[in-house]
């Protein structure tokens, strides 16, 4: 390696270790500084997740009691039809399945059930008297099916579809069983 540049001047090995001596005296304090900052951001934006997160919680405590608090007795009552006779209930459910195009269905076999168990776990009070409808019929299309449970959820009566089964049989047809709970009213 030459001793002397173009012009004369001596060359010295020690000016890159410098450099690099610099270097690296401006990068490490610079490395420091950055992850303090960082750091300090990252601390405030858990602190502002922890905050939004309780007023989320408390918004929805408050938002459920606001719910439970507003059903009466009342409203509940309003949803029970009078009992009525097991004709009539069996009179509702081809209708639901007309509405439905459902009318033209095989095999259709509709059991009504008075001396039922509740399907919840709650108790309900004795003025109310619950029916199982236990409904099969086959159909070449399911889709309607879907068109009669939505027709039994809009009635003022009220519904509960506790077993929904579709089974596809060998001759592209499909079976269809569905089990609903009726509850009435006894004034």
């Amino acid at each position: 390696m030459r001793k002397y540049n173009v012009f004369g001047k001596k060359l010295s090995k020690m000016r890159p270790f410098y450099l690099l001596i610099i270097i690296f005296i401006i990068i490490i304090p610079a490395h420091f500084v950055l992850n303090y900052f960082q750091d300090e951001k990252l601390t405030e934006l858990n602190q502002e997740q922890i905050e939004l997160e309780a007023s989320i919680d408390q918004l929805l405590t408050s938002y459920q009691q606001d719910d439970t608090q507003s059903i009466n007795l009342g409203e509940i009552y309003s949803g029970f039809e009078y009992h009525h006779f097991d004709y009539y209930l069996e009179e509702e459910i081809n209708l639901y399945l007309d509405l439905a195009s459902l009318s033209l269905v095989e095999d259709k076999e509709i059991e009504i059930l008075s001396d039922v168990d509740i399907p919840f776990t709650e108790e309900i009070d004795d003025d109310i008297i619950i029916k199982k409808i236990e409904l099969a019929f086959t159909s070449s299309s399911h889709t309607n099916v879907i068109d009669f449970i939505e027709l039994l959820l809009e009635q003022d009566q009220l519904y509960y579809i506790d077993n929904y089964e579709v089974s596809l049989l060998t001759d592209d047809t499909y079976r269809i069983n569905i089990d609903i709970y009726a509850f009435y009213i006894i004034f």
